[in-house]
């Protein structure tokens, strides 16, 4: 079927001292998959770049589970703190998957306490290759198709994560979100 090739861009609001822990960034690969780290780098409220992450600023380990000594799963760190509030965390990585059974499944919060008040995500595929999309409280959707590919784009503003509810299915099942596969793909 060919790769994967996801491009991922966030920007975080750190607007006190108690969201640093936000600036502290984790991002999962696996063995066989590339990650690339295109940038990262602390703004102002204007935009205006006060520090880049060098190079050497990024840790990578194993990521063990608690149930296995050994996996063939890893993780990129990095730590990009300001000690004056409000700052930006704007970062960027690149992913290729060597095999892939989902194109993306994109549940627009960080976590259920922090308030999501914009997020988008396009996708690229090639013509002639059929998806199945299933999306929840996404706002906006759009479809282009050009010569050189199809553009699917999804926006979400004012998210507001569901309410946990006692004898329910998990909230996030309830959450904005968008699932695209492949209509077709072969198993390996």
């Amino acid at each position: 079927m060919g790769k994967l090739t996801e491009v991922n861009t966030i920007l975080l609001e750190i607007r006190g001292k108690s969201g640093d822990n936000y600036a502290e960034i984790s991002i999962p690969y696996s063995k066989g998959d590339k990650l690339t780290l295109e940038y990262a780098r602390i703004e102002d409220q204007q935009g205006n770049i006060i520090r880049v992450l060098k190079k050497g600023e990024i840790s990578e380990k194993s990521n063990i589970s608690d149930i296995s000594l050994f996996e063939d799963n890893y993780i990129k760190s990095f730590e990009l703190k300001h000690n004056v509030y409000p700052y930006r965390v704007r970062y960027q990585w690149k992913y290729t998957y060597s095999h892939f059974q989902e194109i993306i499944r994109w549940i627009p919060f960080i976590d259920n306490k922090v308030p999501t008040e914009y997020a988008r995500l396009e996708v690229q595929t090639p013509v002639g290759f059929p998806v199945k999309i299933f999306r929840n409280g996404i706002d906006n959707f759009k479809c282009d198709t050009t010569t050189s590919g199809v553009t699917y784009s999804f926006e979400a503003t004012r998210l507001k994560f569901p309410d946990k509810e006692n004898n329910a299915f998990p909230a996030i099942k309830y959450a904005s979100q968008v699932w695209m596969v492949p209509e077709k793909f072969t198993w390996l």
